[in-house]
C-alpha cells in the first residue's frame, strides 16, 4: 500500500490573474492554464526585447518567477516598478520577495493589497498569494482557509483548488482531495502534480485502469520525473509484470540516486534488477546495484560481482576474487563452477576441469556441472568421457532449453568420435603409423565446431 506521505506536494505554481484584453491572447491562455513551460519561449522573446508594453512585461515576469527563473523575473519587474506601479506590480514584488525568503516584507505588501482589494480578480490573486506565503511559513490551516475563501468568490480558480487538494491530501482526506484534484485537471490540462496524485490515489484503491490513465498522462508531460517513473513501476508490480516494473525503477534511480521508493524496490528485487542490467550489458550499473544491496537481500555477492567483472573483460580480477572466495568457502559448488568458466575463457583447460570436478563433488545432482565437465573434456580431446558427461547432464537437467543444448553437444561428440574411428580405420588400412594419427589429432583446433564458450 502506498502511503499518502509519498504523495508529492508541489507549491510554486502559477496563479491565474486578470490581464487587460490587449495582452496576447495565446500567452494569457497558457498562464490561465498554468502551462509555464509552454509560455517560457514567448517570454524569452519579451525578455530580449521588452518594449514598452507593461501588460506583457507583467505577464512574463509572473511566468519567470513561477518557473523559478528569479533573475529574468526581477529584470522585468524592475522595468515595471519604474513605469507601472499598479496592484499587479506590487503583487509581483511581494511574490519576488517570497521567493527570496523575505517573508515579512512580502507580507506587509500583501496586507496592504488585501485591505484595498476585498473582492474581484485582483482580490482573489492577493488571497491566493497570501495563502502561498502562509504555506511557506508552515501554516497550512490558514493557507487552506484562504484558498477556500477564494473558491467562494470564484469556483473556477485552479490555483485555489490545487491548494485545497494538497491540504486534504496532507490530512489524509482522500475523497475531498479527489474532488478538488478533478477540478484542477480540468482547469489545468497540462498540470503534472494533480495527475500524479490522482494516479497514486487510484493505485492505493487498486483501480489499475484509472492509475494507468493518469500515469500515462503524467509521463507524457514529464518523461524525466523520477516520481512518475517510480509509480509506473508500482503499477506494473501490482499487475505482476516485474520486468517492466524494474525497468521503470532503474530509470527513476538513474535520474535521482537519493534514497526513495526506486532504491527501496530495487533492493527488494535486487537479483532481478541486477540480471536486467546484465542483460543490457550495463555491467557497471549492475555492480553498482550489487554493492548497494544489503547482504541479507542477495546471496553470494562476491561471486555475482566476479561474474560481472568477467563479462566486462576483467578476467584476471574476476579470477582472483573467485580464488579468494573458495579459500574462505572451500565447499561452495557455485564458486568452483564460475572459477572453471573463468579458466575456460583463459583456455586453461586443466585448471578448468579441476574446478568443475570440485563443483561436481559438492553438487553431484546439478546437471549444469556435468555439462561444464563435458564441454571441457571435449576441449581436451577426451570424447568418450565427454560423451558420458553429456549423457549425465541430459539426465539431470530440467530446463528444456538446456537439455536441447546438451543433446546437441552429445550428438556433436558422437559425430566426432565416429569421424575419429573412420580416420583410424583408413590409417590402418593404408598402413600409416598410429603416431601420425595422434599428431593430426593434436594439431586440430579442439574447439572447432563448438559454440563460443559461455561467459555467463
Amino acid at each position: 500500500m502506498i502511503g499518502l506521505t509519498q504523495i508529492r506536494i508541489v507549491f510554486l505554481l502559477v496563479t491565474p490573474f486578470l490581464l487587460p484584453a490587449k495582452a496576447e491572447t495565446s500567452l494569457r491562455q497558457l498562464v490561465t492554464e498554468n502551462r509555464i513551460n509552454d509560455a517560457l519561449p514567448q517570454c524569452r522573446q519579451v525578455e530580449a526585447n521588452p518594449g514598452t508594453d507593461a501588460e506583457m512585461q507583467s505577464l512574463c515576469a509572473w511566468v519567470f518567477l513561477r518557473a523559478g527563473k528569479q533573475q529574468s523575473g526581477d529584470k522585468l519587474l524592475g522595468l515595471l516598478q519604474k513605469t507601472a506601479k499598479g496592484p499587479q506590480t506590487r503583487l509581483l514584488t511581494a511574490y519576488s520577495l517570497m521567493q527570496k525568503k523575505q517573508l515579512d516584507a512580502a507580507k506587509s505588501i500583501l496586507t496592504d493589497l488585501s485591505n484595498e482589494f476585498k473582492i474581484g480578480a485582483i482580490g482573489c490573486m492577493v488571497q491566493e498569494t497570501t495563502a502561498e506565503l502562509y504555506e511557506l511559513q508552515g501554516q497550512k490551516d490558514t493557507a487552506a482557509f484562504l484558498y477556500k475563501q477564494v473558491l467562494v468568490e470564484d469556483s473556477e480558480r485552479g490555483r485555489a483548488h490545487w491548494g485545497v487538494a494538497r491540504f486534504f491530501l496532507a490530512k489524509g482526506d482522500v475523497p475531498k482531495a479527489k474532488e478538488h484534484l478533478e477540478r484542477v485537471v480540468r482547469l489545468w490540462p497540462k498540470h503534472v502534480g494533480s495527475r500524479y496524485n490522482m494516479a497514486v490515489i487510484a493505485l492505493n484503491e487498486n483501480r489499475y485502469p484509472d492509475a494507468a490513465k493518469w500515469l500515462v498522462e503524467s509521463y507524457r508531460l514529464d518523461k524525466g520525473d523520477p516520481g512518475i517513473l517510480e509509480q509506473m513501476g508500482v503499477l506494473f508490480e501490482k499487475r505482476g509484470k516485474m520486468k517492466e516494473a524494474i525497468k521503470f525503477w532503474q530509470r527513476a534511480y538513474a535520474i535521482s540516486k537519493e534514497p526513495g521508493l526506486a532504491k527501496e524496490k530495487l533492493t527488494q528485487y535486487a537479483p532481478e534488477a541486477i540480471a536486467r542490467l546484465a542483460q543490457k550489458k550495463d555491467y557497471e550499473g549492475a555492480i553498482d546495484q550489487l554493492e548497494q544491496t544489503p547482504a541479507d537481500k542477495i546471496s553470494k555477492k562476491e561471486i555475482r560481482k566476479a561474474v560481472l567483472l568477467r563479462n566486462m573483460g576483467k578476467l584476471e580480477k574476476s579470477t582472483a576474487m573467485l580464488i579468494g572466495y573458495v579459500r574462505k568457502n572451500p565447499r561452495d559448488a557455485t564458486a568452483y563452477r564460475e572459477l572453471g568458466v573463468n579458466y575456460l575463457n583463459d583456455k586453461s583447460l586443466k585448471l578448468a576441469i579441476a574446478a568443475f570436478m570440485k563443483a561436481l563433488q559438492f553438487e553431484p545432482g546439478n546437471g549444469s556441472n556435468y555439462a561444464w565437465v563435458g564441454f571441457t573434456l571435449e576441449g581436451m580431446g577426451k570424447y568418450p568421457d565427454a560423451k558420458e558427461a553429456w549423457k549425465k547432464a541430459i539426465e539431470l537437467l530440467s530446463d528444456p532449453r538446456e537439455i536441447a543444448k546438451a543433446q546437441k553437444r552429445l550428438q556433436a561428440v558422437e559425430s566426432h568420435m565416429s569421424e575419429r574411428r573412420k580416420i583410424a580405420r583408413e590409417r590402418e588400412e593404408s598402413g600409416d603409423d598410429d603416431r601420425d594419427i595422434e599428431r593430426e589429432i593434436q594439431g586440430m583446433d579442439v574447439f572447432e565446431g563448438i559454440d563460443g564458450i559461455p561467459k555467463y
